[in-house]
């Protein structure tokens, strides 16, 4: 259950910083944490923050080997090409998209649906690669396509009857 949680509140974090041309990069970590008047530290904070900073390096979310073992398996986990373990928030968004705009429709609305949220990623994907290499700004663009390389094997994922045409 605390996978579906941290999925879908990243999901949601995802699908509004997107529309602004943000991306999302984070690690997830378990330990001890101390709060008191608005002020957070622990080990935990600690290991997330270096997650983040050190390995994650591409938008994504990088899940701590300590934090795996205690989340075990789930489908929004998976392991990436350099061996860490990261949290699918694209899978994740798509389907709280379908989920909220399509419950309990037919099928065309879902395949609308779909095909419309597939084209509005693409689009703020090629805006910001266009955006970026027109500024030259080789970090960011270096970002952006890693993250639409990304979305477009996760696209490949969806059956293709709720993506054709997009």
């Amino acid at each position: 259950m605390i996978v579906f949680n941290l999925a879908n509140n990243a999901a949601w974090i995802f699908s509004r910083a997107i529309r602004f041309g943000c991306l999302l990069r984070g690690g997830i970590a378990f330990g001890p944490l101390h709060h008191q008047n608005g002020v957070v530290f622990g080990p935990g904070l600690v290991e997330a923050y270096t997650m983040e900073s050190k390995f994650a390096g591409r938008p994504r979310i990088i899940v701590s080997a300590t934090a795996a073992q205690k989340l075990g398996s789930h489908p929004y986990l998976h392991s990436d090409e350099d061996g860490f373990l990261y949290l699918d928030y694209l899978r994740a968004a798509y389907d709280l998209e379908m989920s909220a705009t399509t419950a309990g429709k037919p099928l065309t609305t879902r395949r609308e649906a779909s095909r419309s949220w597939i084209a509005e990623i693409r689009r703020v994907c090629e805006d910001e690669v266009d955006a970026l290499a027109q500024t030259r700004n080789l970090a960011g663009l270096q970002n952006w396509r890693w993250f639409a390389t990304r979305f477009e094997r996760f696209v490949e994922s969806v059956p293709p009857s709720m993506t054709e045409g997009t």
